[in-house]
C-alpha cells in the first residue's frame, strides 16, 4: 500500500464438502455456521468486533 491506499478483505472458511463455515468481515465481525451429520445447516452465530456474541435462528 502506498499513498494512503486502504484495503479491506473478507475471509471465508469452508469444510471438506464445500459448506461455508466462517466469514470474517473487515471490521472484525465473525459469523460461523455449523452443520448436522446430514450436512444441513444447523446453527449460525456471530461475534461482533467488540466481543458480543449473537445467535441466529435457522429455518427448517
Amino acid at each position: 500500500m502506498s499513498g494512503g491506499d486502504a484495503y479491506a478483505f473478507t475471509g471465508f472458511g469452508y469444510n471438506l464438502v464445500d459448506g461455508l463455515t466462517q466469514v470474517v468481515y473487515p471490521l472484525g465481525r465473525t459469523v460461523v455456521a455449523g452443520y448436522d451429520s446430514a450436512g444441513r445447516l444447523a446453527n449460525v452465530f456471530g461475534v461482533r468486533a467488540s466481543g458480543i456474541a449473537e445467535s441466529y435462528g435457522v429455518l427448517s
